[in-house]
């Protein structure tokens, strides 16, 4: 697990914009996330030492878990 670069954070705030609504993405990742890689890809998002979601390998979506779920509330 490391640190999200910016250019990450910007590519996971961009899909959270397309599938849940503009502007949810700033609030469901913000600054300091971190990722899980696999074969050179974000595979899991964690923050404060939890999972937020898993991206899916197929195509890029973003698959929230509990504490995404309650985020992506929040930001609604």
């Amino acid at each position: 697990m490391r640190r999200a670069s910016p250019e990450e954070i910007r590519k996971l705030r961009m899909m959270a914009d397309y599938l849940f609504g503009e502007g949810v993405g700033e609030r469901l990742f913000p600054d300091g996330i971190a990722v899980v890689e696999s074969r050179g890809r974000i595979r899991q998002v964690w923050m404060e030492g939890e999972p937020v979601c898993a991206v899916r390998a197929s195509d890029g979506h973003i698959i929230l878990n509990r504490r995404g779920a309650l985020a992506l509330l929040g930001a609604l």
